[in-house]
């Protein structure tokens, strides 16, 4: 019976009105392809920014951070001394922003590429990679065809302090290489401190599949060259800690964080570092962003009253 009707009545008028049958199958499509883009914009930009957050701070246990401004250099001394023979690795870590050079006098503001360049102690961090994911590398080089190296950008051991204490050294993640078509040995000129940086690639970081993608916005230099091209010498934006795999590894970071805490506030004045973890973090990034988040669920609701409207305008017509 349904075939007889869809035979007689659906499809003969189909075949009559073919022109105002492919319109309202247009005007359809186009209601809910509205709502549902406007979700996916939505779902894709909280995304993203989980995914970044991620890749700045998915590989360590926890955090301190100055209240206000930077820590000390001479922090990592204390730190050092409070842990003493605890298995925990600690990485300062200084941040900073970085924008491309303007190409024309004409171009707008906010139309160029903004950068997170992270200052990080590469030695320590390739020492502290390799003991707790094993061989994998950190850059890859040209000419190995997919071959992994220990460092980044690094064929031996002379070339790889030699671009270790070059300030202009940058590292970068493979989305990065594939938007501005770089490749080690390339200048990238970036604008830090408002001053022009001639920086060079020094390696592409591999992806890897079972970790976020590095994004393309993010930029890895020696901690040092930052500190000299961010005029911040002997200050660091935080430390990072991170504890040795075992079956006491949440006791000991239990411990450590006890540590820190009494060594934060040892009088009754204001703390000297604020202690958190990753996942604490990326829940204070979240609250930033809820209003962005709410916005875009506005959009997705009037989006769905706009595609609600089109469909039953369609569906009148046709009736």
């Amino acid at each position: 019976m349904l075939a007889l009707l869809w035979s007689r009545f659906s499809w003969r008028h189909w075949r009559r009105h073919a022109a105002s049958t492919a319109i309202l199958v247009a005007i359809v499509a186009l209601g809910v392809g509205v709502y549902f883009a406007v979700r996916l914009a939505n779902r894709a930009a909280v995304a993203s920014f989980q995914n970044f957050t991620d890749a700045l701070t998915s590989g360590s246990d926890g955090l301190i951070q100055a209240p206000a401004g930077f820590l000390p250099e001479s922090v990592m001394l204390e730190l050092r001394t409070l842990f003493g023979t605890a298995p925990v690795q600690i990485v300062p870590v200084l941040e900073s922003s970085a924008a491309r050079p303007r190409g024309s006098e004409s171009e707008s503001i906010g139309s160029r590429e903004s950068f997170t360049v992270l200052g990080l102690d590469l030695v320590a961090v390739q020492s502290t990679a390799s003991e707790r994911f094993g061989s994998r590398s950190a850059a890859r080089n040209p000419g190995d065809h997919g071959r992994e190296t220990s460092m980044p950008g690094s064929n031996s051991v002379g070339q790889l302090w030699t671009r270790l204490h070059d300030p202009h050294s940058v590292w970068i993640g493979p989305a990065a290489a594939r938007q501005f078509g770089l490749a080690p040995g390339d200048p990238f000129p970036v604008v830090i401190q408002e001053r022009i940086v001639p920086l060079r690639v020094a390696g592409v970081f591999p992806s890897d599949p079972s970790r976020p993608e590095i994004p393309a916005e993010l930029l890895v230099m020696d901690l040092p060259a930052l500190q000299h091209w961010t005029d911040a010498v002997g200050r660091l934006s935080r430390v990072e800690f991170l504890v040795e795999d075992g079956a006491l590894r949440d006791q000991v970071w239990t411990e450590v964080r006890t540590k820190l805490m009494a060594a934060s506030n040892p009088g009754a004045g204001s703390p000297r570092w604020t202690v958190s973890t990753p996942g604490e973090r990326r829940a204070g990034g979240e609250k930033m962003t809820r209003a962005f988040r709410l916005n875009l669920t506005i959009l997705s609701l009037l989006a769905l009253l706009v595609g609600l409207y089109l469909v039953f305008q369609a569906l009148d017509g046709a009736v």
